[in-house]
């Protein structure tokens, strides 16, 4: 592994560690062009490049300053963090958030517009087809499904389209606007509906059926506020592994 000098960036062949120590890190060498994931089948052929920094492991040589003295620890200096480097928060958030592109001379804010864009295409596409689709196949794409807001007029939404709120994905049965209703999806259960899974890796908490609507079904799932994932064993079920023992089974996750 290569050394350089911390502050010169000089390659150092043999680091005198009697006047300084030595720390990991990564060194900027270049950029590389790739191809975003997910863009070539909504910008066909080629999709959207962009250009990703490349680093390589390497130590930093830190001499010691006058005055400073030898630790048998030193700690390497804080990095500091760049001024455009995207958090995975930022990221996670723009991709849910949905949003127009916008060319950029900065990579972060081109990514994160990439990301926009993306993000309301796949949660478009999800809308219009979930309908058609079974909870599992909707939870299994809760990346795409935007967050409920009572500001927001679902009137011209299809019935099916799914919203997550309080940790569940909430299904659509009346279209309306929420503006005009107290309340959200876990309390206004007539216009929203609940979807299931059958994967247990993406169970969620135990919510009570309504009538027939997120009753469960065989094979779906649930996790326990101890954690534990049950499986439903029979359908039309509207009762938790607590109150009917022999409805359900444990899955090990």
């Amino acid at each position: 592994m290569k050394t350089y000098h911390e502050k010169t960036g000089e390659l150092i062949e043999s680091p005198d560690l009697s006047a300084g120590y030595t720390y990991p890190g990564k060194r900027y060498v270049g950029t590389e062009r790739r191809v975003l994931a997910g863009t070539v089948a909504l910008y066909p052929p080629d999709g959207l490049r962009v250009e990703v920094p490349i680093y390589e492991d390497c130590l930093f040589f830190h001499p010691w300053e006058p005055g400073e003295k030898p630790e048998e620890n030193p700690q390497p200096p804080d990095p500091k963090p760049s001024d455009t480097a995207a958090t995975w928060d930022e990221l996670a958030a723009a991709y849910s958030e949905g949003g127009d592109i916008c060319m950029s001379m900065d990579a972060k804010t081109l990514v994160l517009d990439v990301l926009r864009d993306l993000g309301a295409r796949e949660a478009a596409e999800l809308r219009q087809n979930a309908a058609e689709m079974d909870g599992t196949t909707i939870i299994a794409y809760e990346r795409a499904v935007p967050a409920w807001s009572h500001e927001r007029d679902y009137s011209a939404w299809p019935a099916g389209a799914p919203v997550a709120d309080e940790g569940q994905v909430w299904l659509l049965i009346q279209p309306h606007n929420a503006a005009s209703y107290e309340g959200r999806p876990s309390t206004l259960r007539a216009l929203w509906g609940l979807a299931h899974t059958k994967d247990p890796t993406r169970a969620k908490p135990w919510v009570d059926p309504y009538g027939t609507s997120g009753m469960y079904m065989v094979g779906e799932c649930y996790r326990a506020k101890d954690g534990t994932v049950y499986r439903c064993l029979q359908d039309n079920c509207v009762y938790d592994a607590q109150a009917l023992p022999s409805a359900w089974e444990e899955v090990e996750v």
